[in-house]
């Protein structure tokens, strides 16, 4: 049987839009960047199951808190050297990867007889009270490039031109 355990939420909101600036759950949880200034708040699922039930009953007092701590602790440890625009901008499917890989590497040296079936990343954002923010500051940095090039732009075209008239 295929178990789940959310992390970085609880209960679930099954209408809820894909927005940075709506909850996703009854509560979400926010992990410090290691800048010590960002938050990100992270939605995700891990899916288990049970390889060796002797490991799983008999090798830890609460083995599914054990689970969630060191599934908190691989997402700490993934996060804690990133600022929010680092996390916010690499491949999901390799942060997933990595954070599966991780989990299982961890769980299987503390020998909890699981296996990590997947990690799967429903949501990666800011915290809901800061994400409008967030976007006007983004929006910001892309108006910003795009002056650049607009200006880089007519500079190539104005150049040119005024050589030519200097010329005649």
């Amino acid at each position: 049987r295929v178990r789940e355990i959310p992390l970085g939420y609880a209960d679930a909101k099954s209408d809820a839009d894909a927005l940075w600036t709506q909850y996703h759950a009854a509560e979400e949880f926010n992990l410090l960047l290691g800048n010590g200034r960002d938050l990100v708040t992270i939605n995700a699922d891990l899916q288990y199951r049970i390889g060796d039930i002797h490991a799983w009953i008999f090798g830890c007092q609460n083995p599914e808190q054990a689970l969630e701590a060191l599934s908190y602790r691989v997402l700490m440890k993934a996060t804690v050297d990133r600022n929010l625009d680092e996390v916010l901008s690499q491949d999901i499917s390799t942060f997933s990867a990595h954070i599966h890989s991780q989990i299982q590497e961890q769980t299987d040296a503390q020998g909890l007889g699981i296996e990590v079936v997947a990690f799967n990343l429903r949501g990666l954002h800011p915290p809901v009270a800061v994400a409008q923010d967030y976007q006007a500051v983004v929006a910001a940095q892309l108006d910003r490039t795009t002056y650049i090039i607009n200006a880089q732009a007519y500079r190539q075209s104005a150049l040119p031109m005024a050589k030519a008239m200097a010329l005649e």
